[in-house]
């Protein structure tokens, strides 16, 4: 029981790390997309 608790908790972790690099890829690409459109709206005003 011990060995299916152990691969239990590294599939987990291993799905969270996957998410959290999701989730960095994401926020680099929405913060590249606002510098980009703010930068935009200043040179327009």
């Amino acid at each position: 029981m011990r060995i299916i608790a152990i691969i239990f908790a590294t599939l987990v972790a291993l799905s969270l790390l996957r998410l959290n690099q999701q989730k960095l890829e994401y926020s680099k690409k929405t913060s590249a997309f606002f510098t980009s459109f703010f930068g935009q709206l200043k040179n327009k005003g």
